[in-house]
């Protein structure tokens, strides 16, 4: 048997053997590019938390507008945080997609899964 052929069959009954057993291959799959997960997962969890806060600057904003008084002085830097988080977000939001193109830590496809190449 040549190298090549070689790899590729310890490749195939290397994934066969989760065959029956999908959650122990996520498992695995998570497992061997376990920083690039971790990285899309802390992508996410900043995205939600920046999305969470869009909405405490909007608050901020209405209030800092309806406040009598010298309002205006104040509304540049309410409305300053708003653009930054809802910027923050957007950005956290890409990031992951941008990670998996060029790192491939998630499989595009089913094929990709299972190519033995």
């Amino acid at each position: 048997m040549e190298a090549s052929n070689f790899a590729s069959v310890t490749a195939v009954s290397d994934v066969s053997r989760y065959a029956n057993r999908p959650i122990a291959f996520t498992f695995r799959f998570v497992h061997q590019r376990w920083a690039s997960h971790a990285a899309i997962l802390a992508a996410v969890l900043a995205a939600v938390g920046c999305s969470v806060g869009t909405q405490y600057g909007i608050k901020l904003l209405v209030d800092t507008l309806t406040r009598p008084g010298d309002g205006a002085d104040r509304t540049w830097p309410a409305f300053g945080l708003l653009v930054a988080l809802i910027a923050a977000d957007s950005g956290c939001g890409a990031w992951p997609a941008w990670l998996h193109t060029r790192r491939s830590a998630l499989p595009a496809t089913c094929a990709e899964t299972y190519s033995v190449t």
